[in-house]
C-alpha cells in the first residue's frame, strides 16, 4: 500500500476479466495460487476450502485497498490493518474446516 508497488491481488480480476479466455485464465490462477496457500497453511482437506476463503480475502483486501481506496492510510494505519485482517485470516486458517 506504501509503496503502490505492482500488486498481483489489485490486478488478477482485471488479467482475468481481459484475457482472450477468462474461463482459463480463471482456472490458471486458482491452480497457482491455491496449492501456494495451502501449503502455507498445511491445509490437506479436500477441495482446500480454507485456502480458497483466504485467496478471496485477499482479492478482496487488494480491490478495496487499491481499486477502490476504500481504506487510505489516513483510515487505518498499516500496524492496525495487518492485525485487524491477518486476525481475519488467522481465523480461517484456525477453523480446520
Amino acid at each position: 500500500r506504501d509503496t503502490g508497488d505492482y500488486e498481483f491481488w489489485a490486478m488478477a480480476p482485471f488479467l482475468v476479466q481481459e484475457a482472450p479466455d477468462p474461463e482459463i485464465a480463471r482456472q490458471k490462477m486458482v491452480t497457482r495460487v491455491v496449492p501456494r496457500i495451502a501449503a502455507t497453511i498445511g491445509e490437506q482437506s479436500e477441495g482446500l476450502v480454507r485456502s480458497r476463503i483466504i485467496v478471496t480475502l485477499l482479492l478482496g483486501l487488494a480491490g478495496g485497498l487499491r481499486t477502490f481506496e476504500v481504506l487510505t492510510a489516513d483510515d487505518v494505519g498499516n500496524e492496525e490493518l495487518i492485525e485487524t485482517y491477518g486476525g481475519l485470516i488467522q481465523q480461517v486458517i484456525d477453523s480446520g474446516r
